[in-house]
């Protein structure tokens, strides 16, 4: 947990909890705060012969005002867009910032520990972007033979939809917003998305910005009008300033209430402790200038609702573009909504230092640059200041340059930043950030038997991540029980998975050296399991079961405490002394069965909590109530009542005795006579006798005669074969004052080792059976696995007796069945509680996704960030020329000829049409409709009929479409006349007939 100091609360505060981003020379928030500490600059400057590769003429950088500087990200045209289920082609026409910001969302989410599917509430995502003309010109080039439809070419190519294609493709719930203010895109994003939490429009808010050039990276000729610096730096507030510098980049940061985020020990970054925005108006000298006015005000309106005074503030994240005009006018600005008070010291910082102007992207790196500052309380330099700029005043207020690495120790009160943006337009944005509240160390036990438990969506994906842990887990200091709690209830359960035993840092240090490329460790769950819950019988009991459960999972003593209070209003006895402490009676039927269907039903309620579901329940013996119960045939009420009549009505005064013997079901027929029954067939050669004591000893001494293997089982048995008609008449009169209902989860009988019929379990008939008659469990297993050849059996009840039994026996038709049980044996002296764990670790690597949060106690544990899930890096095209793509071929290298992987969104083609006088007729109608003439000839001209270069490609769109087949514009002027393009035709469709397989659009 957190100190929660409530003094200068508003209860509006806002916790930062997650952060992604990628920026030039960083592909994450730890790089990019590394590059910050170590002053890097990461604007690169091109040489001569790598301007002439990308197509510059020499002429041209070799003139006096050519930059040859960019600044640009890592891997820009990487995308694994089978993790978002987008095809090939699909992916090979997106704009590159979708892609991106698609890979930057999820690292966020996950960075929070929380993804999509953990979180009980809805998610929101405002996104800042802007207008990409470029891409959206090369996309429609590249699609001219109609590899994808035109609306989808729209979804996934235009700004408008970036929001709300990643709200579908990732299941957000809450508000999208797709944002463009220009510059301040992002923070206004941001600055939204608070609104949006505060409203309770969700529980959590996905927001920030991107910004890539998807043009073929050259440099610029420097012009002194514009924004960008004659030498390719960026010098805020320096005398030498002279602009900024084109970049790029893409952040996102996860937004959260303060007051949640602390109830729920998230790990936080940084507190927004208000925000604001406004728009200059027309108080400028023009449209693209900056105002005085409109900064000063959006400040001091931010300092208003964050209810802070100015002089607590200590850095401010500027916007600095490093313009001569620019620069002053935001000093002026700050200095005005500080009061012009000198009379305290205010650090003032640029990350557009450091790579140049990020454009929509720009407010949301500063952001996370100054909520990195909070955290590790140090403020990074700002790079390349000498001397001020003549035109600022820093006189006029507390402001100076901060130039060397600062520790950030504060003077006893939070630590305090504010970051400002400013768009092109006048639409301002400034939010006042604080560190986050100090945390209270956890109260959680230190475990000893750690289970770590990763998963990622592919087998190579999986290989890397585990590379990627052990080399962050070399660099950090971190509790060992959080980072085990955060993969297990802040990221997805993906198929492919590996669980590592281990003890401390150095054990799982070698663990994962020793298994990250052991992909035959690795279990791959795409193909599902069915779950069955067996329920042992009478014998499975003893003292203390289930205590450190019952002790450690409020479910599981809920639903204990509910029923033993119910069964003291029936008999008046406390059935839960009898459970916990070291009591006899325990060992009698009477007690032992109403506790064991406790037990039993209250061990299956708490998996249903853990998201474990049953597709089968078996039962054996008095387990089969148990599994009634978990189908719901009756009540758990009902099924207690049942216990408690079933052990009035039958004579405990002479139990019977146990003798359990190596013969197989028919060897053991030979030995059973009035006195002796056979009470149970365990597996192929292994059944259970029951007698009086006389006659059981003296059949142990004939096998024993005999050379047959045989042991009295200590626990007694009363015999149900011969239960008299005053039972059976009571029994029925109960049963048939239950409410009987249609299961829900179906079973196989212990008796006839079939599948039970609701008409079947409504009769008091097949329960009487199931008392007197030879219980077969092993034959039911046997059959399941017959009909079920994928199973993972769990055993819900005291010890492992049935995970014994199937292990034993050897069943052909699933040899590899997973047995698992949830409590200790009876002499163990293992806890409970681990046990219960190690089995949920066995369940998730089977492939159940266990709701692990309903696991823990989340006020004894927190999220922590870690390393986040490493991508596919398909390639795909990110620099472009528009106007090159049209003279190219038009079928890609991703047609869909080159797909290998197949999904099941196919959809089948009618066969080609290749019948020659059709097609003319079609085409012929094409001409008319797209000419708007009243005739088409045979023979007609084309250049006579008005075709050119830009309808052209229209025109080839339509026959295309309508012919389906893959025409070059170039082949499409070859031909002189609609009868040249109807034999192409022909002999195009007549030779890829049995191409009629296309995928469909994935969107």
């Amino acid at each position: 947990m957190m100190k929660n100091d409530n003094k200068d609360k508003t209860g509006l505060e806002l916790a930062i909890i997650g952060i992604s981003c990628r920026v030039p020379g960083a592909d994450n928030w730890r790089e990019f705060w590394n590059n910050l500490l170590d002053a890097k600059e990461s604007i690169h400057f091109y040489n001569d012969d790598e301007l002439e590769n990308l197509g510059v003429d020499k002429t041209v950088f070799s003139k006096k005002d050519y930059v040859k500087a960019k600044s640009v990200v890592n891997n820009k045209g990487s995308f694994d867009n089978l993790f978002f289920k987008y095809s090939i082609k699909e992916a090979a026409l997106m704009n590159p910032t979708h892609r991106m910001f698609h890979e930057n969302v999820w690292e966020a989410l996950e960075d929070s520990g929380y993804t999509p599917d953990q979180v009980k509430g809805k998610i929101s995502l405002y996104a800042g972007v802007g207008d990409d003309t470029n891409w959206k010109a090369y996309a429609m080039m590249k699609n001219r033979d109609g590899l994808i439809d035109d609306l989808t070419l729209n979804f996934i190519s235009s700004k408008d939809h970036l929001a709300s294609l990643i709200a579908y493709k990732l299941n957000l719930q809450g508000a999208a917003y797709s944002i463009n203010t220009a510059c301040s895109s992002s923070l206004a994003a941001i600055h939204l998305a608070c609104r949006g939490l505060l409203m309770g429009e969700s529980k959590l808010a996905v927001a920030g910005g991107i910004s890539l050039d998807t043009s073929i990276q050259k440099g610029y000729e420097y012009q002194e009008e514009l924004i960008y610096s004659s030498d390719g730096h960026c010098r805020t507030f320096d005398d030498g300033a002279s602009g900024t510098v084109g970049s790029e980049g893409s952040g996102v940061v996860i937004l959260k209430k303060l007051s949640d985020a602390i109830e729920d020990n998230d790990h936080i970054y940084a507190v927004i402790k208000g925000s604001a925005a406004n728009n200059d108006g027309n108080r400028k000298v023009g449209y693209a200038a900056p105002s005085i006015t409109g900064q000063t005000e959006c400040i001091k309106t931010a300092h208003k609702l964050a209810n802070v005074e100015a002089e607590t503030i200590e850095y401010i994240e500027a916007h600095g573009t490093g313009t001569k005009i620019g620069d002053p006018i935001e000093v002026e600005a700050l200095n005005l909504a500080f009061n012009n008070n000198s009379n305290h010291n205010c650090a003032l910082g640029s990350v557009k230092t450091n790579f140049g102007h990020t454009d929509s992207a720009s407010g949301v790196i500063g952001l996370i640059k100054t909520a990195l500052s909070l955290k590790y309380k140090k403020i990074p330099p700002t790079l390349h200041y000498k001397k001020a700029n003549s035109e600022i005043y820093f006189d006029e207020g507390p402001f100076y340059v901060n130039a060397e690495l600062k520790e950030w120790k504060g003077n006893g009160q939070p630590l305090r930043a504010g970051v400002s943006s400013f768009g092109i337009g006048g639409t301002n944005v400034h939010l006042i950030l604080e560190e986050a509240p100090e945390p209270i160390h956890n109260i959680g036990e230190i475990q000893k038997n750690r289970v770590l438990t990763v998963s990622a969506k592919t087998s190579s994906s999986l290989k890397k991540y585990l590379n990627k842990l052990h080399t962050f887990l070399e660099m950090e200091d971190l509790d060992l029980d959080n980072l085990i709690y955060t993969y297990r209830v802040g990221r997805t359960s993906f198929n492919h998975r590996i669980a590592l035993e281990f003890k401390d840092k150095n054990e799982l240090l070698n663990r994962l050296s020793e298994n990250y490329d052991r992909s035959d460790l690795f279990a791959d769950v795409s193909k599902k399991k069915k779950t069955v819950f067996l329920f042992p019988g009478l014998g499975s009991q003893y003292s203390g079961m289930v205590k450190d459960i019952y002790e450690n999972q409020n479910v599981f003593k809920e639903k204990i405490d509910e029923g033993c209070n119910y069964l003291k209003e029936l008999t008046g006895e406390d059935f839960k002394a009898i459970l916990f402490s070291e009591n006899e009676k325990i060992e009698k039927q009477k007690y032992a069965e109403p506790l064991l269907f406790l037990v039993e039903y209250s061990l299956a309620y708490l998996l249903k909590s853990f998201n474990v579901l049953p597709d089968y329940v078996l039962g054996q013996n008095i387990g089969e109530y148990a599994a009634a119960a978990v189908s719901e045939i009756f009540t758990f009420e009902e099924g207690l009542k049942l216990m408690i009549l079933k052990s009035n009505l039958l004579n405990e005064k002479n139990p019977n005795i146990l003798l359990s013997a190596f013969l197989t079901e028919e060897e053991a027929e030979k030995f059973i006579n009035k006195k002796i029954s056979l009470a149970v067939v365990n597996g192929t050669q292994q059944v259970t006798f029951s007698g009086m004591l006389k006659e059981i000893d003296d059949l142990s001494n004939q096998l024993s005669e005999m050379g047959i293997m045989n042991s009295k089982l200590q626990k007694k048995h009363i015999d149900y074969s011969n239960v008299n008609d005053s039972f059976k008449k009571q029994f029925i009169s109960f049963w048939n004052e239950i409410s009987i209902n249609k299961m829900k989860v179906p079973f196989v009988s212990s008796v006839t080792a079939k599948l039970v019929t609701d008409e079947e379990a409504a009769k008091p008939e097949y329960w009487l059976n199931l008392i007197t008659e030879t219980s077969r469990f092993y034959n039911s297993i046997a059959a399941l696995t017959e009909k079920e050849k994928d199973l993972v059996f769990i055993e819900v009840g005291s010890g492992n007796t049935l995970e014994k039994l199937i292990k034993r026996e050897t069943i052909s038709t699933n040899k590899k069945a997973a047995v698992i049980n949830l409590t200790r044996q009876s002499k163990d002296n293992a806890d409970d509680s681990n046990v219960l764990q190690k089995a949920l670790v066995e369940l998730w690597y089977d492939g159940i996704n266990v709701n692990w949060a309903a696991y823990y106690d989340k006020s004894k544990y927190k999220r922590i960030s870690l390393p986040v899930h490493p991508f596919e890096t398909n390639q795909f095209p990110s620099e472009v020329e528009p106007f090159k793509a049209m003279f190219e071929t038009k079928t890609p290298s991703y047609a869909a000829s080159n797909i290998s992987h197949t999904r099941k969104d196919e959809i089948i083609v009618s066969e080609p049409i290749v019948e020659e006088d059709i097609v003319l007729n079609k085409l012929k109608k094409i001409f008319k409709d797209f000419f708007d003439i009243e005739e088409v000839k045979d023979e007609s001209d084309f250049i006579e009929l008005g075709l050119n270069s830009l309808n052209g490609m229209l025109l080839l769109k339509n026959i295309k479409t309508e012919f389906k087949i893959d025409f070059t514009l170039h082949e499409f002027f070859e031909c002189e006349s609609i009868v040249d393009i109807t034999s192409k035709i022909v002999k195009f469709q007549s030779n890829n007939s049995h191409l009629n397989s296309y995928k469909t659009i994935t969107i």
